[in-house]
């Protein structure tokens, strides 16, 4: 099991599991995802580009009739675009949004296909969804180490809020992300860092 560094990373970041992590960014964030505040001031699938490398490509393509049934619509279009060596980006309709992104009937809201997929299947929506997506409005910048902090723009959606100064601890939709997205030994290395 990898360890809580005591040597800070090259930003004075803690190092949890090789990983360079700003406590204070994800102490100072409330995140509850609401995907019908979506409807009313934007949504996270319709702002990003989202990079995915070849093994994540290879789980999304092995899952595509399922998601035709939420996301009609990939049928008749690519899902991806090719960057560069085993680097994709995942498509985008007219108006920007995901083409995983789609509509619940009778609510307005938009959800994933992706994450609707996985829960159908029994799966943590971690092992489907690209590992941004799943790590957003958190973002693991891409240095030696790697980075954990917030998404620059997090607070522009109306499913994340900044915390109080005082707050402990981490906010359960953040420990969510983190349980989701590294495992529990990670979160309990991260809160014993509060």
């Amino acid at each position: 099991m990898s360890h809580v560094s005591s040597s800070p990373s090259l930003d004075g970041y803690p190092l949890v599991a090789g990983v360079a992590v700003d406590i204070d960014a994800l102490r100072g964030l409330s995140h509850r995802c609401e995907p019908a505040t979506c409807a009313v001031r934007g949504a996270c699938c319709a702002h990003y580009e989202v990079a995915i490398g070849a093994e994540e490509l290879e789980t999304i393509l092995g899952c595509l009739d399922a998601v035709a049934r939420y996301a009609p619509q990939i049928k008749q279009t690519d899902v991806y675009d090719e960057e560069g060596p085993k680097t994709f980006v995942l498509d985008t309709d007219e108006g920007g949004q995901c083409v995983f992104a789609f509509r619940r009937r009778g609510r307005g809201c938009r959800l994933c296909a992706l994450h609707a997929v996985a829960l159908d299947h029994g799966l943590p929506p971690e092992q489907v969804k690209p590992k941004s997506c799943a790590l957003w409005p958190l973002a693991l910048a891409e240095t030696d180490p790697p980075t954990l902090s917030v998404q620059d723009d997090a607070l522009d959606f109306p499913c994340n809020a900044t915390r109080r100064r005082a707050a402990q601890g981490l906010d359960p939709g953040v420990e969510a992300i983190l349980l989701g997205s590294f495992g529990a030994g990670f979160l309990a290395q991260v809160r014993a860092l509060l």
